[in-house]
């Protein structure tokens, strides 16, 4: 499947704010990939543009324990290169900021809150997409990722495919799945929708992309930039969409139990003390009916 001609116009205007990350240990390159410019201020004292840059841990080592030899540059879409600094760090979540000062202008992407939301029945499903306020992901959606190369020009490289729904396959729960083929150049780079606004950050999964929703990567910034903690769910359970689960057994227990068609299951869970084991249907939490598992760890963290 090709992108149409609006599309690839419209990835025109996103790829400035996408940037190659490169990470070098005595001048020797031991990591690269991507990052997407999320914000821009401008130096009191000067015109300097000063940008922060979120990425993946994976990409950026642990600088305090990697020598004062380690450099982490940034190559910019016109090819200019600077050097950057560590903001914040965390391997929960996979997720790292880096700033960078330079005296041009630069774009800072736009980012949207993305709604998970895989409702079983049709009226409830048809409600929700009226309703929602943020961008709202299905299954087979085309989902578009973005990466910037230093090694050939400083170039932009695209992949993409769509959404597909898969039980989770590694410990962050919240990662989410596509059929996007990628090289490892495209870590830590922006997920894209059709509305060309950033939804993730893209990792690795045996040569295609997942993505952790930018939902989770934005409460993650806020905590590191107001209150300087990393931020991490703290109740030891995961949830997941129905349709992630036994088809028969959800078939029957929504003919038992109806209002669990909006509720999520949990496939595994670390809070037994607190009454909530695997196969568990929550539907609401804190009063609050769910049928997103982004809204949970929204609640949880």
């Amino acid at each position: 499947m090709e992108l149409d001609c609006q599309s690839a116009l419209n990835l025109l205007k996103v790829s400035p704010s996408v940037v190659s990350v490169v990470v070098s240990i005595g001048g020797k390159i031991i990591r690269c990939g991507s990052g997407t410019v999320i914000k821009i201020d401008h130096a009191d004292n000067n015109n300097s543009t000063i940008a922060t840059i979120l990425t993946s841990a994976y990409v950026i080592p642990d600088l305090e324990h990697s020598g004062a030899e380690t450099k982490v540059l940034v190559y910019l879409s016109d090819g200019k290169k600077t050097t950057a600094k560590l903001v914040g760090r965390d391997v929960h979540y996979n997720l790292a900021l880096i700033e960078i000062t330079v005296n041009q202008t630069l774009q800072a992407a736009n980012l949207q809150w993305l709604d998970d939301t895989v409702l079983i029945d049709e009226c409830s499903h048809t409600e929700a997409m009226s309703s929602s306020k943020t961008m709202k992901v299905f299954p087979g959606e085309t989902i578009i990722t973005l990466c910037r190369r230093y090694h050939c020009g400083s170039r932009a490289v695209v992949s993409h495919g769509s959404y597909i729904m898969e039980r989770p396959k590694f410990d962050c729960q919240e990662l989410l799945y596509t059929t996007c083929k990628i090289a490892k150049d495209f870590i830590g780079g922006p997920v894209i929708n059709c509305n060309m606004a950033v939804i993730g950050v893209t990792f690795y999964s045996r040569g295609y992309a997942s993505f952790l929703p930018i939902n989770v990567a934005i409460k993650w910034w806020e905590a590191i930039e107001f209150n300087r903690k990393l931020c991490h769910p703290s109740l030891g359970i995961a949830v997941g969409s129905l349709l992630l689960w036994n088809l028969e057994s959800v078939r029957d227990l929504v003919y038992k139990f109806p209002e669990a068609s909006k509720g999520l299951v949990v496939p595994s869970s670390g809070a037994q003390a607190a009454g909530i084991v695997e196969g568990d249907i929550i539907v609401k939490f804190d009063g609050k009916v769910l049928s997103s598992s982004l809204e949970v760890s929204y609640l949880i963290t």
